[in-house]
């Protein structure tokens, strides 16, 4: 009698589990793949056809190595706690200006993830090569959070469109230590 109590409540107990594992995966938006490191206080998600590249530590993805087309997303506690995201954009811009053929083509008002964001849009030289970037950043629990997009200038108007659904499918949450715990700064 009790092996079989015992079995029906590992039985159920996987049951459980598989639920809440297709739960998990439902929320991963239509057409589209996670590329996000655990513990991150984001979750970014790409086209399925897209090759995930998370094995550097950076949340990330691209189409082909070889294409240069790619997303990442980090985050970063500013040293200053007053920094607004319009100065840490203009400080990112500052550090852009030492890249060859680097110029500003849009500066603007965006969303990411629900939240007022900044994007800049720049094009800079690659070996020889003009691409075209992005950047949108958002201030999320104290932390400045820029999604990244950068793609051969030649391919952007063909490729836009999935750098939009990227953005519009960027999620913020709350950052967890490897064992899936909530961190909470202490600052």
């Amino acid at each position: 009698m009790l092996k079989k109590i015992i079995a029906l409540s590992l039985a159920l107990l996987m049951l459980l589990c598989a639920a809440s594992c297709n739960k998990k995966n439902s929320d991963v938006p239509e057409d589209m793949k996670s590329a996000t490191l655990a513990g991150e206080p984001f979750l970014l998600y790409v086209p399925v056809s897209w090759s995930v590249n998370t094995g550097s530590g950076v949340s990330g993805a691209y189409v082909s190595p070889n294409d240069k087309i790619m997303v990442s997303a980090r985050y970063f506690p500013p040293a200053d706690p007053t920094m607004t995201v319009d100065d840490y954009v203009t400080l990112c811009a500052e550090g852009y200006k030492s890249r060859e053929g680097f110029a500003i083509t849009e500066r603007i008002s965006a969303v990411l993830g629900g939240k007022d964001a900044l994007k800049l849009t720049y094009t800079v030289t690659d070996n020889g090569k003009a691409m075209t970037c992005f950047q949108i950043t958002a201030l999320h629990n104290g932390d400045m959070i820029p999604l990244y997009g950068y793609c051969p200038s030649e391919m952007w108007e063909v490729r836009s469109e999935e750098f939009n659904k990227i953005a519009s499918e960027f999620r913020f949450c709350d950052k967890t230590d490897p064992q899936g715990e909530v961190v909470v700064d202490k600052n």
